[in-house]
């Protein structure tokens, strides 16, 4: 089956018009302001960038603003239809609305909830950073679909031990070759996808520890994994360590955006969560909560979700403390977690709602009841959601 393919949950319930309908809001709420005039960094992308020769664009990395794939998309929407904001944008649109649809199905093969997984994509349609991020041209949202496919794709690891990873046609070369581009890709569009891409091989190691599987006989299909993850970085290496001169690589460095590390984590909270901290921190304590259930009944999902979201965050502060790095980088360079946090959230929120109504009986409607309760707890998050745009 394609990594877009997904089952309905046991009680044979279709919800794929509710998905229609939020992905309809997705495209409203982005469509508004897609024709309005290119501000910002957006426009120093396009000015700079997107005016060079294609061949020019790798080479030249003066400020961190230089998403170098995406501006290479930008470059060439230039050349062929010229200046028009619609199309310029195009390719962060594609990137967000893509990553609605992506995260929609992640959830669903991860935790088998069709409620859980249209929760997560409703939070990620109505979250002003994401909308924000879909019509400006810049490289973020891109990232977030990069980071989504890629984890889809290597998801299938996660077998029990009556099952043999040779048997599953996921892991053909032309997958295994996919994983490479996608990673390869996101580090030409953020450096920093760095860490999303460590954190995996980290996490394919110790899914390959934890799952009572023969070592020996599946090593090979880890080992692949990990090798091609690995290989990814190469490029990573390539671009930013050869392409680029050294001196004009240190003074992009130099100029990236940074943050007090006492605010980090308040930071990071509104870009993935909310921009308002009492709100950011009720969500960010359910998306705990899914944590703790992920730990509880999908192991490897803790296994995995937990190198992603603190591989990077230890990495960050021990480079600092040890003075490899004389700053925190803004936490904006974390944003391809966006997606995966906000399917933590859905799941503990439903998980927590699911126990509550559990204690009024598990009779006729009980289902009905759960949703009718998780359901109100989102009403809130998009009463202050719109009051954003």
């Amino acid at each position: 089956m394609g990594i877009l393919s997904y089952s309905y949950s046991s009680d044979g319930s279709n919800y794929q018009k509710v998905f229609l309908i939020i992905f309809s809001l997705a495209l409203g709420l982005r469509f508004v302001g897609i024709n309005d005039s290119l501000v910002s960094d957006e426009l120093v992308s396009v000015s700079i960038w997107g005016q060079m020769p294609l061949f020019q664009i790798p080479q030249n990395y003066q400020v961190p603003n230089n998403h170098i794939f995406h501006n290479l998309l930008v470059g060439l929407v230039l050349k062929v239809i010229g200046v028009n904001e619609f199309a310029l944008r195009l390719p962060a649109l594609i990137g967000g609305l893509a990553s609605i649809v992506l995260v929609f199905v992640c959830a669903k093969k991860i935790t088998d909830n069709s409620v859980v997984a249209l929760g997560a994509a409703f939070l990620i349609t109505i979250n002003i950073e994401h909308v924000y991020y879909s019509t400006n041209a810049r490289g973020y949202t891109l990232v977030q679909a990069f980071a989504l496919i890629i984890f889809l794709l290597i998801f299938p690891l996660n077998k029990t031990s009556n099952e043999k990873v040779r048997r599953n046609k996921e892991f053909g070369w032309a997958k295994s070759l996919l994983i490479f581009l996608l990673c390869a890709l996101g580090s030409w569009t953020i450096p920093t996808f760095a860490f999303f891409i460590g954190s995996l091989i980290l996490g394919t190691f110790w899914i390959f520890i934890y799952l009572e599987i023969d070592k020996r006989e599946n090593l090979f299909f880890y080992m692949k994994v990990i090798f091609f993850l690995a290989f990814s970085l190469c490029v990573l290496y390539l671009e930013y360590f050869v392409i680029v001169p050294k001196g004009m690589l240190a003074n992009a460095i130099s100029k990236g955006a940074e943050v007090d590390p006492v605010n980090f984590f308040s930071d990071l909270i509104a870009i993935l969560a909310e921009r308002r901290l009492w709100l950011g921190f009720g969500i960010f304590i359910f998306a705990g909560i899914g944590m703790v259930e992920f730990y509880r009944k999908h192991r490897e999902v803790f296994f995995w979700f937990g190198n992603l979201f603190f591989a990077p965050i230890v990495v960050v502060f021990l480079a600092y403390w040890v003075g490899v790095s004389d700053k925190i980088p803004h936490p904006r360079v974390l944003i391809y977690l966006q997606p995966f946090f906000f399917i933590c959230f859905s799941y503990g929120l439903w998980q927590s709602i699911n126990k509550f109504t559990s204690y009024f009986g598990e009779g006729e409607g009980f289902q009905k009841n759960t949703i009718l309760g998780y359901s109100l707890f989102i009403v809130p998050i998009l009463f202050f959601s719109t009051q954003d745009f």
